[in-house]
């Protein structure tokens, strides 16, 4: 007579049961946490393109921010520009009337052109979050303070700032205020802010603020295109992030319909597996004698 022993069996149902629970407890934490699992040890191979990804979209935010903050700061820049350009149309109404006779003196204009000058010179040393907008990269610097000897000095930075986009682009962005027409708008009020200033001070800063209207209208048009340029860089990059976090949904996350079904499936199997193995407990070896 053959004896049975029960030992094998009860060991193998035991290590199938164990299995099997394990596989309860992490449909259950699928479940729960909407996740297909809570390390990436446990995405099946796909978690160096989690990785990737959630680090371009890290990047993506960040290159968004600063095109945004950017794009705020040349608003400034601009309206700072249109200002300059509104006090250059002001003055050359007034030097106009001086010069066709329809007012008798000058005065008025000198006087004027002292007020217009300071005006400049407030624009010129705007700031946007704590940074001189015309100072370029040196924007901790005023872009302009008084020499002392009744002008002023431009003491801002020698370039522009730059936005790196990627690896091989960048975009240089805003306006310095030693940009020769700010320079010769300054030359002309100051000119025309000398007491001693006559008709000929006039003529030849009328002229120069004429020609100094052109040159002002192109900058303010870069600005403008600059502006455009982070609008699209802030729109592409939100698109980016819409595709990659689908992506990463899609590696990452579990159908809350779906994990509820496994782990009910895992459940029905485990409650088996207990079931067989108390049975198995109740099983008397002398059965099988």
């Amino acid at each position: 007579m053959m004896r049975v022993s029960t030992a094998g069996m009860n060991s193998r149902m035991i290590s199938q049961a164990l299995d099997v629970q394990t596989k309860y407890y992490k449909a259950l934490e699928t479940q729960s946490s909407g996740l297909k699992s809570t390390s990436l040890s446990g995405l099946d191979g796909q978690s160096g393109s989690v990785i990737n990804l959630k680090s371009d979209i890290a990047a993506s935010e960040n290159l968004e921010s600063q095109a945004t903050g950017i794009g705020s700061e040349l608003e400034i820049t601009y309206s700072s520009m249109n200002g300059i350009e509104d006090i250059v149309e002001k003055a050359l109404t007034s030097y106009s009337a001086a010069m066709d006779g329809t007012v008798t003196d000058i005065s008025s204009s000198i006087q004027s052109s002292s007020g217009w000058l300071s005006d400049i010179i407030t624009l010129l040393n705007t700031q946007y979050a704590g940074s001189y907008v015309f100072s370029g990269g040196d924007s901790q610097s005023q872009t302009y303070t008084s020499n002392g000897s009744g002008g002023y000095d431009y003491t801002g930075g020698a370039s522009l700032k730059t936005l790196m986009i990627d690896g091989d682009q960048s975009l240089d962005y805003g306006a310095l205020g030693n940009e020769s027409v700010f320079g010769d708008i300054i030359s002309a009020l100051s000119a025309m802010s000398d007491p001693a200033a006559d008709k000929t001070t006039l003529s030849s800063s009328f002229q120069t603020l004429s020609n100094a209207t052109e040159t002002l209208g192109s900058l303010m048009e870069t600005v403008s295109g600059q502006s455009n340029t982070l609008e699209k860089i802030v729109d592409g990059q939100t698109s980016f992030q819409l595709y990659a976090n689908d992506a990463l949904e899609s590696l990452t996350k579990e159908d809350v319909g779906t994990a509820s079904a496994e782990t009910a499936a895992w459940e029905t199997v485990l409650q088996a597996s207990y079931a067989a193995l108390s049975s198995l407990d109740k099983i008397n070896i002398l059965n099988y004698l």
